[in-house]
């Protein structure tokens, strides 16, 4: 675990890793890999008994924040990890959290970062890889190479800029691998409806989004603020927005938020960047991805649905029923223990 992540930061780290510990069970199997200048494989692959809660636990307690940061060396550890497997479960992944940028592999990260600048949104990753989801933390994070490293494998890059909610992005990423139903489904829609309008609309914004981050890339930041507000035009003229269709007019603040970020290069690239990667890797994969930010309103932000002043408020993208109730599971956990801290002192 590189040196940056010590004291609140590997604190709150260890909790949420003991959250999704705490939520597995004895069919489910996890190994803890930790990278700084090398990589380590803190645990084997390792069923969710009892037992082996308990000893991963053990395992994550004993985490140090030291060294640098090798981000690669720690992605071929687990994929390492799951090459060997004996048994393959229906659903593997991996998840990675990063706070920082690769000290170690500057030839490896600089191609991986003209690959993420370059992919349309309908790239789409090999069947049967095995998705990397990964969590930009901080303001400091790579966002350019781990949302390419997410977008090449199928999985999700989330952005967490407030250390104090780590352990939410956590559950609803947990969420979604513990509550999948059905991989490969094609649905052939015959009549026109509601819900097929407001998947046209995401499609559009989602479209706008990624090539306005093209443009923002370029630095035409006036050519890509109107790009947006072209499809924020489009998507009003729709049937969807006319019956204030929440999830609809929640993309509306998913484009103004983008375009809001690109108003100077400095914005930009200090955040309006890592949400525009966020909100392509939701829409490419039709998955949650955390957006969580924690301004003066201490507002939390899930999934495709942005607060702080954006219509739709708290529809969140892609999120099923069990998802919000991992989230909102850990809420209750950290609003408890805050109070117990607090009375503690």
């Amino acid at each position: 675990m590189g040196g940056s992540m010590r004291g609140q930061k590997i604190a709150l780290l260890k909790k949420a890793v003991n959250f999704v510990i705490k939520n597995l069970g004895p069919l489910d199997r996890l190994s803890i890999i930790t990278f700084s200048t090398s990589s380590h494989r803190l645990t084997p692959l390792k069923r969710m008994t009892q037992a082996g809660q308990a000893e991963t636990l053990r395992a994550v307690d004993s985490i140090q924040a030291d060294g640098s940061t090798n981000i690669i060396a720690g992605l071929k550890s687990a994929r390492k990890v799951l090459a060997l497997r004996r048994e393959m479960n229906p659903d593997s992944s991996i998840i990675l959290l990063s706070d920082g940028h690769d000290t170690e592999n500057p030839f490896i990260m600089s191609s991986l970062i003209q690959n993420a600048l370059s992919n349309s949104l309908t790239a789409r990753a090999p069947r049967y890889q095995i998705p990397v989801y990964t969590f930009g933390f901080g303001s400091d994070h790579d966002d350019i190479a781990l949302h390419a490293i997410s977008d090449g494998s199928g999985g999700s890059f989330s952005y967490i800029e407030a250390v104090e909610v780590i352990q939410d992005a956590f559950a609803q990423c947990l969420g979604g691998l513990l509550n999948v139903v059905a991989k490969e489904v094609e649905i052939q829609v015959h009549s026109v409806c509601p819900e097929v309008d407001r998947e046209k609309n995401r499609i559009l914004t989602a479209q706008g989004i990624a090539e306005a981050k093209k443009m923002a890339e370029r630095e035409e930041l006036d050519g890509a603020r109107t790009m947006l507000e072209m499809k924020r035009r489009s998507v009003g003229q729709s049937d969807a927005e006319e019956v204030e269709d929440g999830a609809t007019m929640s993309l509306f603040g998913q484009a103004g938020m983008v375009a809001q970020c690109k108003s100077s290069s400095h914005t930009y690239v200090g955040g309006g960047r890592t949400l525009a990667f966020s909100a392509q890797s939701s829409h490419q994969n039709q998955r949650a991805a955390a957006q969580i930010l924690l301004p003066a309103g201490h507002s939390t932000v899930f999934g495709a649905a942005l607060t702080s002043g954006a219509p739709g408020g708290n529809e969140s993208g892609f999120q099923t029923s069990f998802i919000q109730q991992m989230v909102t599971k850990s809420q209750q956990e950290r609003q408890a223990s805050d109070q117990n801290q607090g009375t503690d002192h």
